[in-house]
């Protein structure tokens, strides 16, 4: 059986498409994004490649943020959007 750990608030894993949608919607109403990309490793002549991606915006002095993973080597479902 897999455990998440909680998350901090204001943070969310997206592992389906109703989320992709919650997401995309709060992020059209900020003037301010920020965006991380997760990688195997920075090599990509040697095979590294992309595994998740995240978005997020300051909310006053509250973050919110989410992670989309799409290519993580683990049982629990990944985003397929």
């Amino acid at each position: 059986m897999l455990i998440t750990p909680p998350l901090t608030p204001g943070h969310a894993i997206v592992r389906h498409a109703s989320g992709l949608g919650e997401m995309v919607a709060a992020m059209r109403t900020q003037r301010e994004r920020a965006v991380d990309f997760e990688a195997t490793g920075l090599r990509w002549a040697n095979g590294s490649h992309p595994i998740g991606y995240g978005l997020g915006f300051m909310e006053g002095d509250r973050v919110r943020a989410w992670y989309v993973p799409f290519a993580h080597q683990t049982a629990e479902v990944q985003c397929d959007p």
